[in-house]
């Protein structure tokens, strides 16, 4: 799967052209949570913060392929997963969205 102009198959790279390490990503994270913080302390808010880690995208991912209706085994095939008994930990948002609507159902 050929995903940048480079050839590299990794979505996030550095400037240079070369994969982002699971550090490199989470000092990333860091530093646009601290900056946020700061930010909105600036304007006034006492205690925002943004909750993010890497795989906080790879949840996201999985939240948005089973809302546009993937099955969960095509999901676990796309994010790399051998079975789907994974796929329920991150699908709760899915069902929490589904118990609401069906409070609307009479």
């Amino acid at each position: 799967m050929k995903r940048t102009k480079t050839g590299n198959p990794h979505i996030f790279l550095s400037y240079r052209g070369h994969e982002l390490s699971r550090i490199d990503i989470q000092r990333i994270l860091k530093r646009i949570r601290l900056a946020t913080i700061d930010r909105e302390t600036a304007n006034g808010a006492s205690s925002f913060e943004i909750k993010a880690h890497p795989h906080s995208f790879r949840h996201e991912r999985v939240y948005s392929l089973l809302r546009a209706g993937f099955s969960e085994s095509e999901v676990a095939r796309e994010v790399g997963h051998k079975g789907t008994s994974y796929i329920g930990r991150y699908s709760n948002r899915s069902k929490d969205e589904r118990a609401e609507r069906l409070k609307d159902v009479k």
